[in-house]
């Protein structure tokens, strides 16, 4: 298994992480929380799995070659945007993958 950090923004009132891990059974994940602090304390957690199958597909979505390590290819395209819509990427490029999300306090 490896896992490579996508994102980790911290402000006095929020903090937000993103990681991607690819798993020794060749899934790869791509997971966040997000906290913050403000009349009310929240909490967003989700999940995107895609499975061995479709990762060429994502590779390919992030104008990489056959071969490219997923990891790396997350990393400088979370690099590179601010804020960057997976879900919504994915879906334009028609990349399956599962979802999953919980929102809590």
């Amino acid at each position: 298994m490896r896992k490579q950090t996508l994102t980790d923004v911290r402000t006095p009132s929020s903090w937000r992480a993103e990681w991607a891990t690819l798993h020794d059974d060749g899934r790869l994940t791509v997971e966040g929380q997000s906290l913050s602090r403000g009349a009310d304390f929240f909490e967003h957690e989700w999940a995107f799995t895609i499975a061995p199958a479709d990762i060429p597909a994502l590779v390919a979505m992030l104008r990489g070659a056959d071969g490219d390590d997923p990891l790396a290819l997350l990393e400088t395209l979370f690099q590179a945007e601010a804020r960057v819509d997976f879900r919504r990427l994915l879906d334009r490029h028609g990349v399956r993958f599962g979802f999953w999300s919980r929102v809590g306090d």
